[in-house]
């Protein structure tokens, strides 16, 4: 079966996932979330970061910035190729939020913002994961 027939579904179940481990919160023996979300949205991301903050995390994006080259790669490397009207309307809103990233999104809710390249991913996510973090209380209602 083509990956885009059954990709609304994929993302529908990854967002419902990802709000189910928002809200729980963190506790003294789960106090980090690390959530996998390529969609270039920035309402999302919005949306995302103050639930966080919210629930009592800490909320921080890292963005790892490849060449439009090197994400077609990707794609071909996982069999997960979108379309190309898709891919280049992604390409879009990613090209448009670039600056404003690497600038910093406090304004969107994030404590920190890290936009790395694949080199420097890795060590960019263990610093982020490493560091230390405040005690947390979730005030969800």
């Amino acid at each position: 079966m083509p990956y885009r027939a059954y990709r609304p579904l994929v993302h529908a179940w990854h967002a419902a996932a990802v709000v189910r481990a928002v809200l729980r919160g963190p506790r003294a023996d789960r106090d980090v979330l690390l959530v996998h979300d390529p969609a270039p949205r920035p309402r999302r991301r919005r949306l995302l970061a103050r639930l966080a903050t919210a629930c009592g995390w800490r909320p921080v994006l890292v963005v790892v910035d490849v060449p439009r080259t090197a994400a077609l790669d990707g794609q071909r490397e996982r069999g997960r190729v979108v379309a190309p009207r898709s891919f280049a309307g992604h390409w879009r809103r990613w090209a448009a939020q670039r600056t404003a990233l690497a600038r910093g999104a406090r304004a969107e809710g994030w404590t920190e913002v890290h936009v790395v390249d694949r080199r420097t991913a890795g060590p960019a996510l263990r610093a982020v994961l490493s560091a230390p973090r405040p005690a947390v209380a979730c005030s969800r209602p």
